[in-house]
């Protein structure tokens, strides 16, 4: 079994804080939330461990499934940075949340 911690649960710790804990319990994944305080992140502190990364894409203010296209294009840009971001720290797995359908939208 395979053991992952997300960055949530040590936030508002500095990555390399987290990186640094995660290695001393072995560890095998850390989920970098990739929004603020963890959205900037020096390539070369990732390279420094040997703990695997999975991205896990913004969540405040982001609606994939948003009935506004300027919501809906603005969220799918967001998300898209994110998988990008993933790939350049050799990301094994990214996660998005959909978003949600507004009560009141198109059916």
């Amino acid at each position: 079994m395979k053991i992952g911690v997300s960055t949530l649960a040590l936030y508002p710790q500095p990555l390399q804080e987290v990186l640094e804990f995660l290695e001393e319990k072995n560890v095998d994944y850390c989920e970098i939330i990739n929004e603020y305080p963890y959205h900037e992140i020096d390539d070369g502190l990732l390279d420094s461990y040997q703990v695997k990364l999975t991205v896990h894409s913004p969540l405040s203010d982001i609606n994939l499934a948003s009935h506004n296209q300027l919501i809906r294009n603005s969220s799918i840009t967001a998300v898209k940075r994110s998988m990008d971001r993933a790939v350049e720290w050799n990301a094994d797995l990214v996660v998005v949340h959909p978003g949600s359908m507004p009560i009141m939208g198109k059916k």
